[in-house]
């Protein structure tokens, strides 16, 4: 059987929405032929009863992982794969019906698009809608976009399976920022772009982000960014620098915190040398800006 696409859901630990991402892709309304892959990872025991009686009456294919990660279950998933396309979709988010016949019929139509994400629904823990996401369509803004975000929600994402697999798939060293560093490595051959339309409800709740996977992702995007930059300059990547981003980002914020000092340091000087010389209105000036930048400075200037 040919399958044009293949869904792929990651979960991990007690993943108490994953069968209600399920049922969405169940109830998708779609002519061609889709196969839903599911991994886990430390499953409790309830969870993997239930899965088990739904793998017995639909075609699920179930990817146990053996560690934990972002890139490493995707790839697991990806691997297992035949169909023309692949769509995301995390275990605690829930697909419109149509999503994804939409998408395959735009990405059927645009040859030079190689992804396509939507507009996402916020809801909550609950299920209610607390708001909307939109995200720029124009595969020029797009590619503009990536400069400082990430233009496409990963779990609303539709992508072709032979470009991804081109590029080598996700890469486990951008872990919590794979998703961000696998649109900068597409952009490079390719076009992305976005639909209007709210195809995916994206999910919020308190379970899903703490302070320490914030700094992850944080350092982890920055390293994405800063290895587009090496690419285009025929340079080694941060993976081939360093032994994480973690590891990156500490040596970013010493060299910021000593360029801070720097800058404060030499408008500090610019101050004194204007107050000396007469020129009051630029010493006020730089006092100023002094001022904002670090306050401590500038009452010390006084």
């Amino acid at each position: 059987m040919k399958i044009d696409v293949d869904v792929l859901i990651r979960s991990h630990g007690d993943s108490q929405f994953l069968l209600q991402a399920i049922d969405s892709v169940l109830k998708q309304v779609f002519t061609g032929e889709l196969k839903i892959h599911v991994s886990t990872f430390r499953a409790p025991i309830h969870l993997r009863k239930s899965l088990e009686e739904l793998l017995r009456r639909e075609s699920i294919c179930l990817h146990v992982c053996d560690r934990a990660g972002y890139a490493y279950p995707l790839n697991l998933m990806l691997d297992c794969s035949s169909g023309l396309y692949v769509a995301i979709l995390d275990h605690d988010d829930l697909m419109n019906k149509n999503r994804i016949q939409i998408q395959f019929d735009f990405l059927e139509k645009s040859p030079e698009i190689c992804a396509v994400g939507s507009s996402i629904r916020l809801i909550d823990s609950s299920g209610e809608v607390i708001g909307h996401q939109d995200y720029e369509s124009n595969p020029q803004k797009v590619r503009k976009a990536l400069l400082h975000k990430t233009p496409l929600a990963h779990p609303s994402a539709m992508i072709k399976r032979a470009a991804i697999n081109w590029i080598g798939g996700y890469r486990d060293f951008y872990d919590t920022a794979e998703d961000f560093d696998l649109w900068l490595r597409l952009s490079e051959f390719y076009n992305l772009s976005n639909l209007v339309e709210n195809l995916t409800d994206y999910r919020l709740h308190e379970s899903q982000v703490t302070s320490t996977s914030r700094y992850r992702n944080l350092t982890a995007s920055l390293a994405a960014m800063q290895s587009a930059r090496l690419r285009k300059k025929g340079l080694p990547e941060i993976h081939d620098r360093y032994e994480s981003p973690q590891a990156y980002g500490s040596v970013l914020y010493i060299r910021v915190k000593l360029n801070y000092r720097i800058y404060c340091e030499k408008l500090l000087r610019n101050v004194r040398k204007c107050h000396l010389s007469g020129r009051h209105s630029l010493a006020l000036c730089y006092f100023v800006l002094l001022l904002v930048i670090s306050p401590r400075q500038g009452i010390w200037a006084l």
